[in-house]
C-alpha cells in the first residue's frame, strides 16, 4: 500500500527515486518507538529502506527532506496534527518533495447537544 501511494505520487515527479526511503515520524515522547522498529525491520525485509525519526530530527532545505540525517521520499506520519507545527515536514509536503501517506487534515470540533 505504501509503495502504491508512492508510485502514484512519483508519476508526476520523475526526479524521485524508483524505490523510496521510508521514514516513520512521531513526536520524541511517543510510545510507538518499539512498533516503529518492528515496522522498519519488516520494510527492510520487503526491500524498502526505512528509518524511524522524530519531528525534531527532520530538516528540509527546499529540495530534500531529511529524517535523522537521511534523505527520505516517503513518510508515514503518526504525530497528531495538533502536535505538528508548521515546519519541515509541512513545507516538504507542500512543495511536493515528499509523499506523506497520511497527510494532516484539519481537526473539526464536534459539539454534542443533549
Amino acid at each position: 500500500t505504501l509503495l502504491d501511494a508512492y508510485g502514484q505520487f512519483r508519476e508526476r515527479r520523475g526526479h524521485l527515486p524508483e524505490t523510496p526511503r521510508l521514514a516513520l515520524i512521531d513526536t520524541p515522547s511517543s510510545p510507538s518507538v518499539p512498533e516503529f522498529r518492528i515496522t522498519c525491520r519488516a520494510a527492510g525485509d520487503a526491500g524498502i529502506e526505512a528509518i524511524s525519526a522524530t519531528t525534531e530530527e527532520l530538516s528540509y532545505d527546499g529540495s530534500t527532506l531529511r529524517a535523522a540525517g537521511q534523505p527520505v521520499q516517503l513518510v508515514y506520519r503518526r504525530v497528531m496534527i495538533e502536535e505538528l507545527a508548521e515546519g519541515d515536514l509541512i513545507a516538504a509536503m507542500r512543495d511536493g518533495r515528499v509523499c506523506v501517506v497520511n497527510p494532516p487534515t484539519p481537526s473539526l470540533a464536534r459539539t454534542v447537544t443533549t
